[in-house]
């Protein structure tokens, strides 16, 4: 979700990859997809017929990053 909110656009499983890759903390398609699936209230789901399914980062999400980043 780091790169969600550092980037501050949304993004499907496979850009969210490439990015991380690039930080050096790889994550997976599969894996980013799986979790935001998961916490929906912490990312926008954007659904366009014939396209992949893209996260924008909510600001409850937001917060939460806050939050985990403080300890």
């Amino acid at each position: 979700m780091n790169v969600l909110a550092e980037l501050g656009v949304a993004m499907d499983c496979n850009e969210i990859q490439n990015k991380t890759r690039e930080t050096g903390k790889p994550i997976r398609f599969n894996n980013a997809n799986k979790m935001l699936k998961r916490y929906p209230e912490l990312v926008k789901r954007i659904e366009i017929l014939g396209e992949n399914v893209r996260y924008k980062i909510t600001d409850t999400g937001r917060t939460y990053l806050r939050l985990i980043n403080l300890s």
